[in-house]
């Protein structure tokens, strides 16, 4: 009886550079659980204890979609990034959401913008560090 060759293994997605991960279903969910939440955030402050609108509404779902879909699609193409660019885009997008809101709140502009400045350095700082301690080679696609 003739023994088979082996099958080569397969390359998973994950270690492929230029081809996009395979998110698990936690991570899509978490995006839209973030991405409501933010939407919600938003209209509850614009609202300030008025009656509900349509303007308030759009709000809500526009930044709610815009922070999924920037949540999502970093999540999703991360791994293809080197962890300095990766952690500036995470940076922007949380210092820029928390700025965002906490104008929304009746602040000042220029409060809103120094609170976002300083959760964005913190949130970049954090990432990269987390990144550069926890990540494999194999995972940027640098052997």
């Amino acid at each position: 009886m003739a023994h088979a060759e082996p099958s080569p293994r397969r390359a998973t997605t994950r270690h492929r550079p230029g081809v996009p991960q395979q998110m698990h279903p936690a991570a899509v969910t978490t995006a839209l659980i973030l991405g409501i939440a933010v939407g919600a955030y938003a209209a509850y402050l614009a609202r300030d204890g008025g009656p509900a609108t349509f303007g308030q509404l759009w709000l809500a779902l526009a930044s709610g979609f815009g922070f999924a879909a920037i949540c999502f699609t970093l999540a999703r193409t991360g791994h293809l990034m080197p962890r300095e660019l990766r952690a500036l885009l995470w940076g922007v997008l949380i210092g820029g959401t928390v700025g965002f809101l906490r104008s929304l709140g009746g602040f000042s502009d220029y409060r809103s913008v120094w609170i976002g400045i300083v959760i964005g350095l913190a949130t970049i700082l954090v990432t990269w560090y987390w990144w550069y301690t926890h990540e494999r080679p194999s995972d940027t696609g640098k052997v």
